[in-house]
């Protein structure tokens, strides 16, 4: 169980459940159009939701034992989607911090002049 919920009618109390936040997150992505950035509804499942905790928990800092605990992982296979994300987030950052820079650092900016004087 997830949590609970009441209807408008009748008062009646309903169980969140894992289907319906699938449900949810899927007709999200339809609605928002995530296609054009390569997102369909097929690569969306509640679990995500799961996985993505527990990176962004690793992000803030927080120990690996304590992200077990919050999440109920009961295995260390949660260290294996923190991993995926982060090799998803830094694939082909080498090749960005090789390339012309976006901005200039005010340090090297008067060699650069004089460089190109």
């Amino acid at each position: 169980m997830l949590g609970t919920y009441f209807t408008s009618h009748k008062h009646v109390a309903k169980q969140v459940t894992v289907t319906d936040i699938t449900t949810a997150l899927k007709t999200t992505v339809q609605v928002l159009g995530l296609s054009r950035y390569n997102i369909t509804p097929a690569d969306i499942s509640s679990h995500l939701l799961r996985a993505g905790g527990a990176m962004a928990l690793h992000l803030g800092g927080v120990p690996a034992h304590t992200i077990k605990i919050l999440g109920r992982w009961s295995s260390d296979t949660f260290l294996l989607y923190i991993q995926e994300q982060i090799t998803g987030f830094s694939a082909g950052l080498s090749t960005k911090m090789s390339s012309t820079p976006l901005t200039l650092n005010a340090a090297i900016k008067p060699t650069l002049r004089l460089l190109t004087s």
